[in-house]
């Protein structure tokens, strides 16, 4: 987004999400990056775009890795529920499957936390600059990835519960056991270890 006034000049990259301020003024081959924007450094555009192809490959491999994560879970679910219930039940089949569903995404939510650790760890914002780009992007990405394609079902379920703050917590996320979030689409494993909610009354 750019506010009113602002001035661009050549070869500035504006990243997604990104606003700059009212009346800002963008010198040549910067990187703006933020909410409000601040100044990321000079910006390269064929090394941008390299980049670019570099990290939609790798990203391309990890849905594949992705897709082999969850089947992997869902087979070990399914041993997992395995003559647990009633075969002469009606609807034992339906459940039978829907709680398959559920313990896939809650093992892939504690293998979610796992990842945030080993793949970001306690990196805040301001330090990602000084990173490897490529591998920042590409390790923030996977990890927001997977928490997003697996949290759906289970915070559906129990979103407000304290099982649902424990597994924040394990994700990095200051939350207190009083607290509850009423949409999680804004929290993502790259930024929770920087955000702090209690509950106010």
């Amino acid at each position: 987004v750019v506010g009113l006034g602002s001035e661009i000049n050549e070869s500035v990259h504006l990243d997604k999400l990104s606003v700059l301020a009212e009346g800002a003024q963008v010198g040549s081959q910067i990187l703006a990056l933020g909410n409000p924007a601040f100044d990321g450094g000079n910006m390269n555009k064929s090394t941008t775009t390299d980049i670019s192809y570099t990290c939609l490959c790798l990203q391309t491999t990890w849905l594949i890795a992705e897709l082999h994560i969850f089947s992997a879970l869902y087979v070990l679910s399914n041993i997992i529920w395995i003559g647990q219930l009633y075969s002469s039940w009606r609807y034992s089949t339906l459940v039978y499957y829907f709680l398959s569903l559920l313990s896939t995404s809650f093992l892939s939510l504690h293998l979610s936390a796992l990842l945030k650790w080993l793949m970001i760890g306690r990196r805040i914002t301001k330090d990602d600059m000084n990173s490897s780009p490529l591998w920042v992007r590409l390790s923030n990405w996977a990890c927001d990835y997977h928490f997003r394609a697996t949290s759906t079902l289970l915070y559906v379920v129990g979103g407000l519960s304290r099982v649902f703050n424990i597994i924040l917590m394990l994700h990095g996320l200051d939350i207190d056991y009083k607290s509850g979030i009423a949409d999680l689409r804004p929290f993502f494993p790259s930024m929770m270890n920087q955000v702090v909610i209690r509950r106010s009354f």
